[in-house]
């Protein structure tokens, strides 16, 4: 296979993720398992996904989340009644082992041997620009990559001011036209339809004019109201059974899908974007054709060097795409 280009991700690819928090939680924690750190960072993931649409909504701090999803956590592993000095000293520790990382030297030998055979390479992260260029920038990745060819992609409200917010899901830099695939407007369709049964069988149900949304009888309130994506990674990660709790409601049903994997990858729905941009890239897409796809603003320093997508280089992504259903 010839290689047009290579995107690399930058958390659990050029550098060890987990070993900064393994350290912190060694150091903070003496009294766990570290023999189970791999389901402790697990946790530690999930709890941070549930606390995040709190967060988001402004139910929350930012400090309160990191104590919640800290002491959760360690709960799950014998550890009770965390204070929040306690937490926030684990807060800060991991921010400091996060300055502390290194380039795995593997990969380190991977871009010496792109660079000699010429191989133009890129990045593309996702996460609070700061954070993200600081670990580039500890992990010495600026030696390799040049600026223009790295996207950190900051989640959506993360990423815009808070005046850019539609509702409280949708921020107005990711509206965009995008073409879909023939399965992916199937599944629209679908949905579309489920959505009219409820409007005119579910009095509880609001329409708002979202597609993916709450359905749940147990949640009338917010039937109508548009999914998190919390949602989706509490049903891959959760490990439940969907057995009844103790107020008779059935517990969250996951498919605990970390643990029925071959490789060792935290799975969340931002995979799924990396999934998509690794396959078109494969598929020999160019860059801007794949950057115009997933939603870069037109302001940003890295779509100025690009040229203007043409229509034809557009419709080269859809009979690529339908491939994979068929």
């Amino acid at each position: 296979m010839t290689y047009k280009n290579i995107v690399f991700d930058l958390d659990d690819t050029l550098y060890d993720h987990q070993l900064p928090f393994k350290r912190s939680v060694e150091k903070c924690f003496p009294t766990i398992d570290i023999q189970q750190i791999d389901n402790i960072c697990k946790r530690f993931r999930y709890w941070s996904d549930v606390a995040f649409p709190k967060y988001t909504k402004k139910l929350i701090s930012i400090e309160q989340l990191r104590i919640f999803r800290c002491q959760k956590t360690m709960e799950e592993f014998g550890i009770d009644s965390i204070s929040r000095t306690e937490t926030l000293d684990f807060q800060a520790d991991y921010e400091y082992e996060l300055d502390q990382i290194t380039m795995i030297p593997e990969i380190h030998q991977l871009l010496l041997a792109l660079h000699k055979n010429h191989i133009p390479i890129g990045i593309l992260t996702n996460g609070p620009v700061d954070l993200q260029s600081r670990k580039l920038q500890n992990i010495g990745a600026y030696q390799y990559f040049e600026k223009q060819n790295i996207i950190i992609s900051q989640s959506t409200h993360g990423g815009a001011a808070e005046n850019s917010y539609e509702g409280n899901i949708k921020n107005l830099q990711s509206y965009r036209n995008v073409q879909l695939s023939k399965r992916a407007i199937e599944i629209l369709k679908e949905e579309i339809e489920l959505n009219h049964q409820h409007i005119r069988f579910n009095p509880d149900y609001k329409d708002n004019g979202w597609i993916f949304t709450s359905k749940s009888r147990h949640k009338p309130d917010y039937n109508g109201t548009p999914l998190h994506y919390s949602v989706l990674n509490n049903f891959l990660n959760s490990p439940e059974n969907g057995k009844l709790n103790r107020k008779g409601n059935p517990k969250r049903a996951g498919i605990d899908i970390d643990n029925k994997l071959s490789f060792n990858k935290h799975i969340t729905d931002h995979i799924f974007r990396h999934t998509h941009i690794s396959f078109l890239a494969e598929q020999g897409i160019p860059l801007e054709a794949i950057q115009d796809r997933v939603g870069h603003s037109r302001g940003s320093r890295v779509t100025e060097i690009y040229l203007h997508i043409t229509k034809k280089t557009k419709d080269q992504i859809i009979p690529i795409l339908d491939t994979l259903t068929q």
